[in-house]
């Protein structure tokens, strides 16, 4: 009996050997951060303008805010953004808002304007109508305020951001991401 213990323990002290072992294996990462494609998109800017994903070939990097009219921690953050891009604009960067719902919907884009105008924001925002990809990709953000960084290759860096970017961890991870691209 004793020794049937004593091989079920020395099996799972071998099995958890393994894991642990393999797991530190997977958390090795290296210098690079994991880049892919930003979606192809059609859309407007709020002043009607078209857009696509053309627009990130303009600045060195574009920092992109996924938002909702309903979010009020999205809202919070406008003034601090509208700051932020200010500052950013100095290095080549280019902040832009994506209203996740507005789309097609009048009655929306007019709140999230009004919504821009009462904060005090001046800074660039769209509206995507076009494109199955990037709605695929808006679809799947759960947490918002969300804050991706994208190359002027339109390669997105890094991962998002998730919630407010006055939050200290979210800013620094910002400020790492936009290095990166800027350096």
């Amino acid at each position: 009996m004793n020794l049937l213990k004593t091989r079920k323990k020395a099996v799972m002290m071998m099995v958890v050997l393994v894991c642990m072992l393999s797991c530190a294996a997977c958390a090795t990462t290296s210098k690079k951060t994991k880049i892919s494609e930003f979606p192809e998109f059609q859309g407007t800017d709020f002043e009607g303008n078209a857009v696509d994903e053309t627009l990130f070939a303009a600045n060195q990097a574009t920092v992109v805010n996924f938002w909702y009219n309903e979010c009020s921690a999205c809202v919070d953050e406008m003034q601090a953004l509208d700051a932020l891009n200010q500052k950013l604009k100095e290095k080549g960067v280019e902040l832009v808002g994506i209203n996740v719902e507005a789309g097609n919907h009048e009655e929306i884009l007019r709140s999230a304007k009004q919504i821009l105008k009462d904060q005090n924001a001046t800074f660039r925002n769209l509206v995507i109508s076009n494109g199955d990809a990037a709605k695929k990709y808006m679809s799947g953000i759960v947490v918002f305020p969300t804050t991706i960084v994208v190359d002027s290759e339109g390669k997105m860096v890094g991962s998002p951001i998730e919630g407010n970017i006055d939050n200290e961890s979210n800013m620094k991870k910002l400020e790492r991401l936009i290095s990166e691209v800027c350096e």
